[in-house]
């Protein structure tokens, strides 16, 4: 629980106030029962007012025999986890870990295996927890890229309007979308993004303006430079 938590926390994600959790242990109890599936996870969620519930399992095994003729022995942690939105009990994300320590004794062994797997599994848990809530609408996206949109090939006012209205449509991932000049066929717009360059020019041609295609010609240092085909 503490490791899950200062992992947390080292990631500014805000996290329920334990405290607050203990406070009553015996209404603790009986909703813990209650998340043994995704619904009573999200219900449990709920009753301490977070956006996402993160549940799992953690299980620890020491090898049956020491290593060599050493005091040794190797502790295998495996840990899976899943995030859960507490709104309608969906999965966002899941991640399982195996990791093996070897240690002189069952305390310290089990113990360091456990940490050393949660930590592993929620490096992958936590960003894709966090791209899948902001896709769902559960968290405004971080606007930190700043990027230079010029597109040729766009020789008729349609294809610019087309090409000006999908990068205002996509609001999760663009903000501040300013068409800054256009001459002889050559738009150039200006944006914050959630996203960066590179995969702005993939999302472009994947979902392309109706009626157009989008080819990119360069990418480099926050510019991106591409043309538009068709029409």
């Amino acid at each position: 629980e503490s490791m899950g938590q200062q992992i947390l926390s080292e990631n500014h994600i805000p996290v329920v106030d334990q405290d607050m959790v203990r406070a009553d242990q015996a209404r603790q109890k009986k909703l813990l029962k209650m998340a043994n599936d995704d619904r009573g996870a999200a219900a449990v969620g709920l009753q301490f007012g977070a956006d996402i519930t993160v549940v799992g399992e953690a299980v620890v095994k020491p090898s049956a025999r020491r290593i060599a003729e050493s005091n040794l022995r190797n502790y295998q942690a495996v840990v899976t986890l899943r995030s859960i939105r507490t709104d309608n009990a969906a999965v966002l994300a899941s991640a399982s870990e195996t990791i093996s320590i070897i240690a002189l004794e069952d305390v310290t062994g089990s113990s360091k295996a456990l940490k050393k797997a949660a930590a592993k599994v929620m490096e992958t848990l936590l960003p894709k927890s966090v791209r899948e809530w902001q896709k769902a609408g559960g968290q405004p996206a971080k606007f930190e890229y700043r990027i230079m949109l010029t597109v040729g090939g766009t020789d008729q006012i349609w294809k610019v309007k087309a090409l000006r209205d999908r990068l205002r449509s996509d609001e999760r991932k663009l903000n501040n979308v300013v068409q800054r000049s256009y001459t002889a066929g050559v738009v150039v717009f200006e944006m914050d993004s959630a996203i960066p360059a590179e995969e702005l020019a993939e999302d472009l041609v994947i979902n392309a303006p109706e009626g157009l295609k989008m080819q990119v010609l360069s990418i480099e240092a926050g510019n991106v430079d591409m043309k538009a085909l068709g029409g």
